[in-house]
């Protein structure tokens, strides 16, 4: 049987930004949930990967992949952008 396959998810919401590190099973293996800050969601994002990607590190998992949603787009100023 070969390796199962992990991923990481992370959703930048509002006011919080929570990711997961998932099997394709389903299986979810971690979790991280932080404030998402006005002044750098991105920031918050990258955070909460790096720290999944050590807790797979320490299960000796190897993470094939990280997905990124975002509820809406805003410019560097804070001002959302109109599609």
């Amino acid at each position: 049987m070969g390796a199962t396959r992990t991923a990481i998810g992370i959703d930048v919401g509002g006011t919080g930004t929570k990711g997961a590190l998932v099997r394709e099973s389903g299986e979810i293996v971690g979790r991280v949930e932080r404030p998402t800050l006005a002044s750098g969601g991105t920031k918050g994002a990258v955070a909460a990967a790096e720290e999944l990607l050590a807790r797979a590190a320490e299960l000796g998992i190897e993470v094939d992949g990280v997905g990124i949603g975002a509820a809406g787009f805003v410019d560097a100023k804070g001002r959302a952008i109109q599609l």
